[in-house]
């Protein structure tokens, strides 16, 4: 495992403890080069359909090496986004979206860790 994903796994376990309570389960984290225009990816989504509680540990958040590039708090910014994600569909039982309760999350989390939520 190379340094950056083990740190991604360290972060997630801080923040699944700091943030959300211990809730969200453990989950794949995938480190790859940025092939798309977003800086990560939560994936929960499996053969097109949304998946029951019980599937849910098939899920991924895949974050891309350049949000090492700008400054460690772009890290923390996407894996919290990617988080909440996690978050709606775990916890809250719904699709991962940008809907009300993302931003309420996003902005609690913002002036929590004095980051940006990308």
């Amino acid at each position: 495992m190379s340094p950056k994903l083990r740190e991604l796994y360290e972060l997630h376990k801080r923040l699944n403890k700091e943030f959300f309570s211990g809730k969200l389960m453990h989950i794949r984290i995938l480190l790859e080069k940025r092939a798309k225009s977003y800086h990560g990816l939560y994936a929960a989504h499996i053969n097109g359909k949304f998946p029951d509680r019980a599937r849910l540990h098939e899920a991924t958040i895949t974050v891309h090496t350049d949000c090492w590039k700008p400054c460690y708090d772009s890290v923390l910014g996407t894996l919290l986004h990617e988080m909440i994600h996690q978050y709606q569909a775990e916890v809250l039982n719904r699709r991962a979206n940008h809907d009300a309760i993302f931003v309420s999350i996003a902005k609690r989390g913002e002036r929590l860790y004095k980051t940006q939520v990308r």
